[in-house]
């Protein structure tokens, strides 16, 4: 599997720092309680979400899940709904209307507002875009130290942010449009 291009093409060589990060924060148990503390999302393999060092399911819908998952590799950036339609329903993109997006937007806000998720998604012009402040893995990877920062210290950061890589992006969301 390749890395999903929202902003050019995809391959091997595609350069992760081209993606902006979006962090999500609590529970996707759809329980209803409030969590608060350290939240951890993962894109670098199969989606997931820590909270405080203990796992939790992320959405189960295979369109509600990769919507998140496309929206957290967006970054702060919006998808407009004709991008979405062929990222979250790709071999059925032809056959999705805008409405079906909506129904998902609306789906995805329900499971974070279940979850007490200090995420918020946004309509953004003719797209979405979700707002948090998770910490993503993916943020990780891509982020820049100081100019001044030693050599030493880069490495520990950047050994840091890869030991979370787990494998393709959104390895475990099936239907997701590699385009």
């Amino acid at each position: 599997l390749e890395t999903v291009a929202l902003r050019g093409t995809s391959g091997p060589g595609t350069n992760l720092s081209a993606f902006r990060s979006v962090p999500l924060s609590t529970d996707f148990l759809g329980l209803g309680r409030v969590m608060t503390g350290s939240v951890r999302v993962g894109v670098l393999g199969p989606l997931s979400v820590e909270v405080d060092g203990r796992a939790h399911e992320a959405p189960r819908a295979e369109v509600v899940r990769g919507l998140l998952g496309v929206l957290l590799l967006a970054g702060r950036e919006p998808l407009s709904v004709e991008r979405l339609i062929p990222l979250v329903w790709d071999d059925r993109a032809g056959h999705t209307r805008p409405a079906s997006v909506h129904v998902a937007v609306t789906r995805l806000r329900s499971r974070l507002d279940e979850a007490g998720l200090a995420a918020e998604l946004r309509r953004d012009g003719c797209g979405y875009r979700l707002a948090h402040e998770f910490d993503l893995d993916l943020d990780r990877v891509s982020e820049h130290g100081a100019a001044e920062e030693p050599a030493a210290d880069r490495c520990l950061r950047l050994a840091a942010a890869l030991a979370r890589y787990r494998g393709p992006v959104l390895a475990d969301v099936v239907r997701l449009g590699r385009s």
